[in-house]
């Protein structure tokens, strides 16, 4: 069960992700740029936003922010968030469904 505290800040970071214009990838501010990547898939779509949202505000900032979805994924079930999210910088993707795979 998540706390008062928690749920403010999710509530922060999905306004931020839904209405934010401010860009934030490619900012110089480390001297050996990275690229963040990571994946999501069913139900976690809906909220992978608010993950996005904390690392588009983080000081140092990724040379790029690329999110991979399955490609069955139909355009009409991105989030208004994540369109906005590419708008401000990050990438999405699209990659067969490979099943799970160990690491």
């Amino acid at each position: 069960m998540s706390t008062l505290p928690d749920r403010k800040r999710e509530a922060r970071l999905a306004l931020l992700a839904r209405y934010s214009k401010r860009p934030r990838t490619a900012l110089p501010a480390v001297t050996r740029p990275f690229i963040v990547s990571l994946t999501t898939y069913g139900e976690r779509l809906k909220r992978v936003h608010i993950a996005i949202e904390t690392l588009l505000g983080q000081t140092v900032q990724p040379l790029r922010l690329i999110l991979w979805i399955d490609d069955s994924v139909k355009d009409r079930e991105i989030s208004t968030a994540l369109r906005r999210q590419s708008r401000r910088g990050l990438e999405i993707r699209r990659a067969p469904d490979l099943g799970p795979i160990p690491k």
